[in-house]
């Protein structure tokens, strides 16, 4: 988990982030976590798809993978990081008041459930990446 600044108090999320123009998804997961943890990982199954709302007009769509950790690369993290830890996902899931919003308790409930599915429940065809891109 990471700990970082959102709306002007600190928080604790799953890595996450935004995927980068000509990237596959599974990529941004792995580029990400290295970003926000400093750890490379081997994604190991796909949790699940979460939407979240909080404001009219402001929708966010996650992709949660599981992921087993290969090892620690760097100890630099991301601006907005101001630490990763790994926690008890119990723990974590009796407070809710630090979550950096209901997916990730959502997501946690979930890896409890045992969820578990196949990475290639995302297609994925890399091959489409750039489909639409400007020429």
């Amino acid at each position: 988990m990471v700990e970082e600044h959102c709306a002007g108090r600190l928080v604790w999320n799953q890595p996450a982030g935004h995927w980068e123009p000509g990237e596959s998804v599974e990529q941004a997961a792995r580029r990400e976590a290295l970003e926000e943890t400093g750890w490379q990982i081997e994604l190991t199954a796909f949790l699940g798809t979460y939407v979240f709302t909080p404001l009219p007009g402001h929708t966010y769509c996650r992709l949660c993978y599981l992921a087993r950790p290969l090892q620690r690369l760097h100890e630099e993290l991301d601006a907005d990081i101001v630490q990763c830890r790994w926690w008890d996902p119990e723990q974590l899931l009796s407070q809710p008041e630090i979550w950096r919003s209901p997916l990730v308790g959502e997501a946690l409930k979930d890896y409890l459930a045992g969820r578990r599915l196949p990475l290639q429940s995302v297609y994925a065809d890399p091959s489409l990446l750039d489909c639409c891109q400007p020429e």
